[in-house]
């Protein structure tokens, strides 16, 4: 297709030449903050400092488009159709605090910063972008070695920007199926003040522990059966307060303790759907889980209504309140629970 170069103008004071300007405003004035060009497959649009990748319909090649004259190193633009585009010559300053990035290094990042990807999967990248293997990995190692990403396992990065910021979204997106649960979980939730460095995910699968940013992230295997109660929110997959509640009681070890245990379950149930509690702790099918809730529930003197559900489905034998203390203690023969650990009151807000 036939294009017109534009113009070479002269510079004003702001480094900006007429049809620059023009582009600029036009840029601003459209409402979508987007400049389509229906005829080009892919290209870049440039205004006010910005970069961004968009994907139109048609053959039209980059490279049959006449570049305009100007001083090397700035984006070149070429005008067709009434639409301005810019054809990149060297290297674009993408936007960040990096002076090194290539052309194509800032087409890629454009495009994950459009899909909204947390985690930048090398078959995902490949679908949103069309490039073949070797463009795509060298493009990838390339943005590793000047630490624009960073691997968080074989075939999954991570913006090194928002390694801190999303964990949680990045850690349940790495690792399928997962989501947040135990500690963690009740921090999210407010049940407990303590503020983590630790994240902590229950998935079906045996997962080796991973590294993403300043946090560690650990995976506790269940059995499928035991994998529920779980919703998406805030760009995370999270445990539902009831099932947070549980999986903690499950292995109390993994949350500070029993105590800190007690103090959630105590802080959370103005909040909680105690049927959704219920039928949570039933269908996990562990007696002695069931057993330990009851207790600790009377205890503290909570009103749980349909709590004959769980006195029906108590462990036959003596389990003892706290797995991990030793076995010695009184006993609460109604929940068959051995109290080998004495509840510090004290802790419950």
């Amino acid at each position: 297709m036939p294009c017109e170069a534009v113009p070479k103008q002269q510079e004003s004071s702001d480094g900006l030449v007429g049809y620059e300007r023009r582009l600029v405003a036009l840029y601003r004035a459209d409402g979508t903050r987007k400049i389509y060009l229906a005829v080009v497959r892919r290209f870049l649009t440039f205004a006010a400092g910005e970069i961004s990748t968009r994907t139109c319909s048609g053959n039209t090649r980059m490279r049959s488009l006449r570049r305009s004259t100007g001083t090397p190193g700035r984006p070149k633009f070429a005008y067709i159709n009434n639409s301005y585009v810019v054809i990149v010559e060297k290297q674009l300053q993408y936007n960040m605090n990096h002076s090194s990035v290539s052309s194509k290094e800032a087409a890629l990042l454009s495009l994950v910063e459009d899909s909204g990807l947390s985690v930048l999967c090398v078959s995902e990248l490949a679908r949103i972008s069309s490039w073949k293997g070797p463009r795509l990995h060298n493009t990838l190692a390339s943005l590793l070695r000047k630490g624009l990403i960073r691997r968080i396992k074989r075939g999954s990065y991570a913006m090194t920007s928002d390694l801190n910021e999303k964990v949680l979204g990045i850690a349940t997106e790495v690792v399928k199926p997962s989501y947040i649960s135990f500690w963690t979980a009740l921090s999210q939730h407010g049940f407990t003040e303590q503020q983590l460095m630790q994240v902590q995910l229950v998935s079906t699968r045996q997962v080796a522990p991973l590294r993403i940013g300043d946090f560690g992230v650990e995976i506790v295997a269940l059995k499928p059966y035991r994998f529920y109660g779980y919703e998406k929110t805030k760009g995370f997959v999270i445990a539902e307060p009831e099932k947070a509640l549980i999986d903690s009681l499950f292995r109390p070890d993994l949350c500070g303790g029993l105590n800190e245990v007690v103090k959630c379950l105590k802080n959370a149930w103005p909040s909680l759907d105690q049927d959704v509690l219920v039928d949570y702790a039933l269908r996990f099918k562990n007696r002695a889980l069931i057993s330990r809730a009851g207790h600790l529930i009377e205890s503290l003197g909570l009103e749980l209504p349909g709590s004959e559900r769980l006195l029906d489905a108590r462990s036959p034998s003596l389990v003892p309140l706290d797995p991990k203390a030793e076995r010695v203690g009184e006993y609460d023969r109604k929940w068959g629970v051995m109290v080998n650990h004495s509840v510090k009151m004290e802790v419950i807000g």
